[in-house]
């Protein structure tokens, strides 16, 4: 759907044109980010497929490709496309392809990264498997490229996305850095505790500063928000810095152009929270809003103006079957 959201624009605030994609029954989830050339990709998480739009003309906006690798796949679920307006572009997906969430599968079926191209056709997979992550649940869900570092970093909220399991959902505790120009995995960050003793579960939301180096972590599960900065290549330690509670699941985060604002949302509470970053390190929330709604949905994805001054708030009732509540 292409809503308009220019405010001097007669049909402000209204959708403009949609794209049918030819995909009933799935679960459309992460929009990759506009590129310079006009692509928009995005990702079908009960179908295991990539759909690739040319919005050079948003009024006009059509499907040009879609990628349906599913059982041909190592990987499948894809949750979220991650990369920037130029470069590579990584579909994160959680399990394997006929993932069934057996216990040998929780720790021994990691998921892994899909390599695109710019109109979304599969190029290699890479594995979030190591040595360092056997101990863990990988399960990539969102990621970020950190601003001149040449790093990826991914969430691992957890395994049980895939339409084919048959147990319940099993959340992470662990972030992986990925190498972007050697398309390698670097390293496996387990996140620290809080007083709560359950903060880290469900690494999911993910945002990092414009023009600094600085990452933001948010626990769908746990209701916690980590930060961490890269300097001089080395890898981080990712550091609590904010309570949410228990059942707010954080959805979403984005941080503002002028790198001055942190906003995350809500979908527990249904709350959008605003964060000043002049310490990036200590957050400070200045400001929240309650948004009208219901149970079966909340806040799902947040979107800010390339000036700053608005913010775009998409609510998302979950569909995926291990998922529902």
């Amino acid at each position: 759907a292409i809503v308009d959201v220019e405010p001097r624009s007669r049909s402000y605030a209204t959708v403009v044109h949609t794209v049918p994609v030819g995909s009933r029954g799935n679960e459309p989830h992460g929009l990759g980010p506009a590129r310079a050339d006009g692509r928009l990709l995005g990702a079908g998480v009960l179908s295991s497929r990539i759909f690739a739009f040319d919005v050079r003309s948003p009024r006009e906006a059509r499907l040009v490709n879609v990628e349906t690798g599913g059982p041909t796949w190592t990987y499948q679920s894809p949750m979220n496309v991650v990369g920037r307006r130029r470069g590579p572009l990584f579909a994160t997906c959680p399990d394997r392809t006929r993932y069934r969430g057996t216990p040998r599968e929780l720790l021994d079926a990691p998921g892994g990264l899909v390599l695109l191209d710019p109109v979304g056709r599969a190029v290699a997979e890479l594995s979030g498997a190591s040595k360092q992550a056997r101990a863990f649940i990988v399960a990539p869900t969102d990621g970020v490229v950190v601003p001149g570092a040449k790093r990826l970093v991914t969430t691992n909220r957890g395994h049980g996305v895939s339409p084919t399991t048959v147990t319940g959902f099993m959340p992470g505790i662990a972030v992986q850095v990925w190498h972007v120009r050697e398309r390698r995995l670097m390293a496996t960050r387990v996140l620290e505790v809080g007083p709560r003793g359950d903060e880290n579960l469900g690494p999911d939301a993910i945002a990092s500063m414009h023009a600094r180096p600085v990452v933001f972590v948010a626990t769908a599960d746990g209701g916690g928000l980590y930060v961490a900065s890269f300097v001089g290549g080395t890898m981080p330690a990712f550091r609590l810095v904010h309570d949410f509670g228990r059942g707010s699941r954080p959805s979403a985060l984005v941080v503002t152009p002028d790198d001055r604002h942190l906003v995350a949302a809500l979908a527990g509470t249904g709350e959008i929270v605003v964060f000043d970053l002049a310490n990036p390190h200590a957050p400070r929330r200045v400001d929240d809003e309650d948004l009208p709604g219901d149970d079966s949905a909340g806040p799902g994805a947040i979107a800010v103006s390339a000036d700053g001054s608005r913010i775009a708030v998409a609510t998302y009732g979950i569909d995926v079957p291990t998922l529902r509540e």
